[in-house]
């Protein structure tokens, strides 16, 4: 019997529903890890709804446990690294409290050990590719020459390890790599995408309807309950809801 993966028992692993301090981390990273792998097995509507509900109802207070906690990955790394495709995180990213990130991620990736100790490919790759997810989010980001010479080292470093075996990792720091080199298709590619999230909160929700909020144009009608969502009329309201209605959830922000 396959085990359903929930938002609750996700959150549990986070200990983001519970204030039982007596759980080590390493305990419920491996916990999280598990349910989400057991999560990718799921309907793909359940998977995104999961996530959606995840983004709603946690991105505060998963920014908050992120900004305290320690190395390249941790559990709030690993579970925003999840909901960051959610038109819930692309909201969140434009408010103050999501600030700072890039910074932080960045730093961590720098002071991490060149040869990934403690760490395997799947979470180097993860590290990676939150970092340049982040940098899409804020529009492009130019660092110190410092900090990316070191950036690049340690990607270039982290890619050496697992060199032709064709896993994730290498084309995670691969990206980044070309991104902090400046390489102009990558740059086009980050701001492709960037214009794609964007679209999920000024693109009409209706399947197929490409209609755009202008800044000048008519004001489109906001889903009431997520405020993620928008529709250029009624009709195309009423007719996405049930596609719409399993990732509709009330955000606490």
């Amino acid at each position: 019997m396959q085990r359903e993966v929930t938002t609750n028992s996700l959150a549990r692993c986070a200990g983001l529903e519970e204030a039982n301090e007596d759980i080590p981390d390493t305990d419920r990273y491996r916990a999280l890890i598990l349910e989400l792998y057991h999560l990718q097995s799921a309907p793909k509507e359940h998977q995104d709804s999961v996530f959606c509900e995840i983004a709603a109802s946690y991105l505060p207070q998963l920014v908050n446990k992120y900004r305290i906690s320690e190395g390249p990955v941790n559990i709030a790394m690993t579970f925003l690294n999840n909901v960051t495709n959610t038109p819930y995180f692309v909201r969140f990213s434009r408010l103050p409290e999501a600030q700072g990130l890039v910074d932080l991620q960045a730093r961590r990736i720098i002071e991490a050990p060149d040869n990934g100790e403690n760490f395997n490919y799947d979470e180097l790759g993860a590290a990676c590719q939150f970092l340049l997810t982040l940098i899409v989010y804020e529009g492009g980001r130019d660092f110190t020459d410092q900090d990316r010479q070191l950036l690049i080292h340690k990607a270039n470093s982290w890619h050496d390890l697992f060199r032709g075996t064709g896993l994730h990792i290498e084309e995670s720091c691969d990206l980044l790599v070309k991104y902090l080199e400046h390489d102009e298709r990558t740059i086009m590619i980050t701001k492709l995408i960037k214009r794609a999230q964007d679209s999920k909160l000024l693109q009409c929700g209706f399947p197929g309807c490409e209609q755009l909020q202008e800044k000048d144009g008519p004001i489109f009608k906001q889903c009431p309950r997520c405020k993620s969502t928008v529709y250029c009329n009624d009709d195309h309201q009423a007719q996405a809801w049930a596609g719409h209605k399993h990732l509709c959830f009330e955000p606490v922000f």
